[in-house]
C-alpha cells in the first residue's frame, strides 16, 4: 500500500473531531518514512486543540533539513500548534 492510499483512506474515514482534546504529541525515533509523514500530516490536520507536536528524527530517508521543510508545509487545524523537530 502506498502513502497516497493510506492518506486518502485516513482522510475519508476520520471526522474533524477525531482528536478533540489532544494537546501534546511526542514521536520518538522516526525515520521519516512515507507512513510516518502521513501520520504527522494527518494529526496536524485534525487536532484542533494541539499546542505542541515534537518529533525526534533519528535516521531519515530525507535529510533533517528536508524533513523540516516538508513538515512545515503541513496544514494545521490548530492555530496554536507548534512543530518541534529534534535531531538525533
Amino acid at each position: 500500500m502506498d502513502a497516497g492510499s493510506v492518506e486518502g483512506f485516513a482522510n475519508a474515514q476520520a471526522s474533524d473531531d477525531i482528536f478533540p482534546r489532544l494537546r501534546d504529541v511526542w514521536l520518538h525515533s522516526i525515520d521519516c518514512s512515507s507512513n510516518e509523514m502521513c501520520f504527522i500530516k494527518f494529526v496536524l490536520s485534525k487536532a484542533r486543540s494541539l499546542e505542541l507536536f515534537s518529533v525526534r528524527v533519528t535516521s531519515s530517508r530525507l535529510s533533517y533539513q528536508e524533513a523540516c521543510i516538508e513538515m512545515a508545509k503541513y496544514k494545521r487545524a490548530s492555530p496554536l500548534a507548534k512543530l518541534r523537530l529534534i535531531r538525533g
